[in-house]
Formats: C-alpha cells, sequence, structure tokens
C-alpha cells in the first residue's frame, strides 16, 4: 500500500486533513506539509515547481491542491 493510498480510511473516504498531513510527512520528512501548504497558498508557484519540491509529477501537485484547498 502506497502511502498516498494511506491517506484514506479502509472504506475508502478521505482521511481527515491531520492524518493526511501526518502521513505525507512521513514520506517526505518533517516539517513538509507546512512547506507545501506554504507553496500552494504562494499563487506566484507553479504545479511543476511544487512537483520538482517534492520529487512528484505537476499533476500530483494538483491533486493535493484540490485535496487541500477545494476551492
Amino acid at each position: 500500500m502506497s502511502n498516498t493510498d494511506r491517506a484514506h480510511t479502509s472504506s475508502g473516504a478521505p482521511a481527515s486533513r491531520a492524518a493526511w498531513a501526518r502521513t505525507f510527512e512521513d514520506r517526505y520528512g518533517q516539517g513538509s506539509f507546512a512547506r507545501l501548504i506554504a507553496l500552494l497558498e504562494n499563487g506566484k508557484v507553479s504545479y511543476a515547481d511544487v512537483g520538482e519540491q517534492f520529487g512528484v509529477t505537476r499533476e500530483r501537485a494538483r491533486q493535493w491542491h484540490h485535496r487541500l484547498m477545494p476551492d
């Protein structure tokens, strides 16, 4: 099971934001969740830039943004 999959409950429903943050930090290191939020809140940073910071695709960064800040 990947860390991304662990961010969901056994029923497939999204996990709480706190649980998702813990899983994210397990994978990307201490302070990484706060760094992600800061990058996503900065309107001048592209998904490609976010992805480069965490070693993922820009599509994964877009999905994170949608998951954490759906509006």
